[in-house]
């Protein structure tokens, strides 16, 4: 059955809303502990999950390409954002937001379940059709892995039609989106953060954990009209390629006018070399058209949105492992340890959020300045061409047997109108993007994540403290 075919599922179990749950892995994939949660939903025990590779509970339907791209990634050394269906041990499916971060020479997944009904279903319709291309090769002969490679590349075909020109931006774009998604399901944190009877009963390591999502939260907000003002030059840079292509047929029109023979009319030799000039200026504006670094702001603010959004699923899977471990009363080391990997990866994160809100500050800096500097260079080369054709010679005025330089005039006034219209197009292309320019050079995007770092210190902290009562 196609995964993307949710209706009439008997043996699909739900993933709730407080269910975040989480598995390490070693770097060949085998499980090297998992928590509570995951053992519930893939109906197995601590016995069947340590020691087994991760994809004991691969569904079937999944296509290998998929689990490609998620390597690729990780070992890139990027974490990656994947939806996943997956089949537990008793044969149920569920379905699943993965979270992965290398880190210490493991890999940690935190999963939540889907919140985006809308982006997963895209997202399991392009795995139906990946799945169909791999069973397909795999039946003439193929591979398995051969297959996997095929279908990774379709798949990344695929999520480049759908908006996603790589597996990274799929992450960057999605991720921040599900996590909002999934705040909002739980009734504005209320659900999810998991509440307990009294504060004192959480403990230092739950309450600091709190502050961390709160305060992710808190972040991200303030950077969310950043990250709308940024979409939005995203999209504008569409028109980006539209602008250098007339851009680039203006210069030709211009250096063609150049060259031009100098018997097209009496002032045809200081009006090309007017047009040489404006060819000139054309190819300077040209050059700084494509070194603005629109795609640098974009993966500076987008990695930015990430890291926070990363952030606040670490900080709750650490609120909701550490209920499990009060509930049952566990304070053994293994635990400690896990918990102090999910300490280091939130530190990690932090430091990452910070890194790239530093990053898309300098850039704010430069880049508005920089679109104005081009869109200035594009009305001045536009002016500058459209001082040519007043000075240059009428064919209508030519005498009448004069019919070469009559038709040379006229190839002049063709090719100059040419570069106007060019230019023009140019200038109109170039529009989208100045609008946004103004509200860019007003966002504030460096952020103070120190707050957030002591708190994740006083996990730390608290975790040392588990480790060494368990110890005593």
């Amino acid at each position: 059955m196609a995964l993307s075919t949710l209706d009439d599922l008997p043996d699909r179990r739900t993933v709730e809303a407080q269910d975040v749950f989480f598995s390490t892995t070693d770097r060949k994939g085998v499980i090297t502990y998992a928590n509570e949660t995951f053992l519930r939903l893939a109906a197995m025990d601590e016995g069947d999950a340590v020691g087994s590779p991760h994809n004991t509970i691969r569904h079937p339907d999944m296509p290998g390409g998929a689990f490609r791209l998620v390597w690729d990634e990780l070992e890139a050394g990027r974490p990656v954002a994947a939806y996943v269906v997956n089949r537990a041990l008793d044969g149920a499916r569920y379905d699943v937001l993965a979270t992965i971060i290398p880190i210490e020479g493991e890999f940690l997944s935190v999963r939540v379940r889907p919140s985006r009904g809308d982006l997963a279903e895209v997202i399991l319709q392009a795995y139906d059709g990946v799945a169909g291309l791999e069973h397909a090769l795999r039946e003439s002969g193929v591979g398995r892995r051969a297959s996997a490679e095929r279908g990774a590349a379709a798949l990344a075909e695929g999520l480049a039609e759908l908006g996603y020109p790589s597996m990274a931006a799929f992450t960057r774009t999605v991720l921040p989106l599900e996590v909002e998604a999934w705040a909002a399901d739980s009734q504005s944190g209320a659900h999810v953060m998991g509440e307990l009877p009294g504060e004192d009963t959480a403990g230092p390591v739950v309450t600091a954990a709190r502050e961390v999502v709160l305060g992710a939260r808190e972040v991200a907000a303030h950077t969310e009209h950043l990250s709308t003002l940024v979409a939005g030059m995203g999209a504008s840079r569409g028109r980006l390629p539209e602008s250098l292509t007339a851009l680039r047929r203006a210069q030709a029109d211009l250096e063609e006018l150049a060259a031009l023979p100098g018997d097209a009319g009496g002032e045809a030799p200081a009006i090309g070399e007017r047009a040489r000039e404006v060819s000139e200026e054309c190819g300077a504006v040209i050059a700084d058209v494509e070194a603005v670094p629109l795609r640098r702001l974009e993966e500076a603010v987008g990695d930015l949105a990430l890291r926070l959004a990363i952030t606040q699923v670490l900080a709750q899977m650490i609120v909701r492992f550490s209920q499990e471990l009060l509930a049952r009363g566990s304070r053994g080391s293994v635990r400690s340890s896990e918990l102090r990997l999910l300490s280091s990866a939130l530190m990690q994160q932090l430091d990452h959020a910070e890194s790239a809100s530093v990053r898309a500050a300098e850039l704010l800096q430069v880049v508005p300045e920089l679109l104005a500097v081009c869109g200035r260079g594009i009305q001045s080369v536009r002016g500058r061409a459209d001082g040519l054709i007043p000075q240059t010679p009428d064919p209508a005025r030519e005498a009448a047997g004069a019919e070469l330089a009559a038709g040379e005039a006229g190839m002049f006034t063709h090719t100059a109108q040419s570069a106007q219209s060019a230019l023009q197009e140019a200038a109109e292309s170039w529009d989208a993007l100045a609008q946004h320019a103004a509200g860019l050079s007003q966002a504030i995007t460096e952020v103070d994540v120190e707050a957030l770092k002591r708190a994740v210190q006083r996990i730390r902290e608290g975790v040392a403290g588990r480790h060494s009562s368990a110890t005593r």
